[in-house]
């Protein structure tokens, strides 16, 4: 458990320094869901169905 805290840690910090993996990775993705939320908002998958766009696509209900 020792060797993962440490290269938990170490990873975290490499991670941290690479500001494209920080674009990449966290922000990039909440961008991407905030804009189709915004887009496809309430609209439904297909007529009838009784799911949203977004909830087919990311598996929220």
């Amino acid at each position: 458990m020792r060797a993962f805290r440490a290269l938990l840690k170490t990873e975290c910090k490499l991670s941290l320094r690479g500001m494209d993996m920080f674009i990449f990775a966290i922000c990039m993705p909440v961008v991407v869901v905030i804009i189709l939320g915004a887009v496809f908002g309430n609209k439904l998958a297909f007529d009838g169905a009784a799911y949203t766009f977004l909830e087919q696509s990311f598996g929220a209900k």
